[in-house]
């Protein structure tokens, strides 16, 4: 197996293991508000249909407090579905997801492939409205413009409706395009120059933390003998790291912030020299 069929398994695996785990934060947030809803009706059922409560009578207590379980059951419930809602939404997101993941092992190559496309939208944007300025001053040229038949049809009947929009593209929508591909064009030098940077080697600290770069994925990698306390695993996710299952890691993108983060972790790399 090449390199390159391992790392894109591996970005399979990280991607299918996320939606995973998604679908299973759903599947139990329904569990638990299925539970919740059952319980408000189990209690519900001992207290006759427009029972009252009786004031003074020995069930009284009884029956407020019955009907506060009812009512945090039934929140409960809704909450739960809500929650339910938002993973199986998260989940659907990430499957269907058109993004261009910086994890991917292709990521360059798509960055580019859809730089190219928006491109070529736009010099198409500016043909039309060059022949569109042609064709207010002489119908034929539109037979030799070179455009689809498509776009002559847009150019014939195109009216503009504001003094601001005089052909059929008009100026935001070249602004915003033009904004996408900068944006694009930024990403992609940024991640170029990210994986020209060779891996740091690895470093094992006290206690047996192990810290590793992995330049194809681009990320920094802390393993642990076992599992961090709490108080770690906050500060790791307040640094950006996050847990990957896959992998038995906590990992996070390589840049200037995480080496920072790597020093405030473990002061002991800044007394090796390693973390500015």
């Amino acid at each position: 197996m090449s390199e390159e069929t391992e790392a894109l398994n591996f970005y399979q695996a990280y991607k299918a293991a996320r939606i995973e785990r998604y679908r299973a934060h759903a599947a139990k947030a329904r569990e638990r508000a299925a539970a919740a809803s059952n319980a408000a009706d189990r209690i519900a059922s001992f207290i006759p249909m427009g029972q009252p409560i009786l004031v003074g009578h020995h069930s009284e207590r009884r029956h407020r407090r019955d009907l506060d379980r009812i009512n945090n059951h039934a929140r409960k419930s809704v909450e739960e579905f809500k929650k339910a809602q938002y993973w199986a939404a998260r989940a659907n997101s990430a499957e269907h997801n058109t993004a261009i993941s910086s994890r991917d092992p292709d990521a360059i190559t798509l960055l580019e492939a859809r730089i190219a496309v928006l491109e070529g939208q736009q010099a198409e944007m500016k043909a039309v409205n060059a022949a569109h300025r042609k064709y207010l001053k002489n119908p034929a040229s539109l037979a030799t413009s070179g455009l689809s038949e498509k776009a002559q049809e847009l150019v014939r009947i195109y009216k503009p409706a504001y003094s601001w929009e005089p052909h059929p593209f008009p100026p935001c929508r070249f602004s915003n395009l033009g904004a996408n591909i900068r944006r694009l064009k930024a990403r992609l030098k940024h991640l170029q120059e990210r994986l020209a940077v060779p891996a740091a080697p690895e470093r094992e600290l006290s206690g047996g933390i192990v810290i590793t770069e992995d330049a194809d994925q681009d990320s920094v990698n802390v393993s642990f003998p076992s599992k961090p306390s709490e108080e770690v695993r906050t500060k790791l996710k307040s640094f950006g790291f996050h847990w990957s299952r896959t992998d038995g890691v906590w990992y996070a993108r390589r840049s200037n912030r995480t080496t920072y983060a790597l020093g405030q972790l473990f002061p002991e790399l800044a007394v090796q020299g390693v973390t500015t």
